[in-house]
């Protein structure tokens, strides 16, 4: 089941409902919202039965910004793995050599392709023949002929075998029967 995150102006009606002397369960029948989402909310931002929705706000703001993974990119491992690249070491050198165990070589390819190392010059990789292939094929229709274009094509391939029949092997059938 999805859920959804508290607004700004909810916020706001719960501030001020609550500083009215509304029970929770109240707060939460006005907002028509789970009485354990109010509770959570006041629990985390009341202070001394004192709630702020511009404090709880920014709490929230500053929370979201710091959840979900730290990324491995850093500027100092780009110049290092671009200066590697440069002479002409291939990713998978400069991942068992250098970053062994913290990053894998697909990750380096993944940042050359979006343009963050070397400028995107993929000239500095050894393609050993090898063509690049589109990095993202799911999701994606086939780009064909439309349904509309199909049956004129298999109406015009069925009047061409009458066509064919009619003309070659109707008088073969009228010479065999002596017509």
């Amino acid at each position: 089941m999805s859920y959804k995150h508290l607004t700004t102006f909810e916020r706001a009606r719960i501030e001020t409902l609550y500083d009215q002397g509304n029970a929770i369960r109240r707060i939460a029948r006005k907002l028509e919202r789970s009485a354990s989402t109010i509770s959570r909310e006041l629990a985390r931002h009341a202070r001394n039965r004192l709630y702020t929705a511009e404090h709880a706000q920014k709490t929230y703001s500053t929370r979201r910004l710091n959840c979900g993974r730290e990324g491995k990119w850093s500027p100092e491992r780009a110049e290092i793995i671009n200066e590697k690249l440069q002479r002409s070491w291939s990713p998978e050198q400069i991942i068992g050599r250098l970053f062994q165990g913290s990053l894998i070589f697909k990750t380096l390819y993944r940042w050359l392709y979006q343009g963050l190392l070397v400028n995107r010059n993929l000239t500095v990789l050894r393609h050993k023949g090898k063509c690049q292939k589109p990095q993202e094929t799911r999701g994606r229709f086939n780009v064909g002929k439309s349904i509309s274009r199909k049956r004129i094509c298999l109406l015009s391939c069925d009047l061409k075998r009458y066509a064919y029949k009619d003309i070659f092997c109707r008088p073969l059938r009228l010479l065999a029967t002596g017509q």
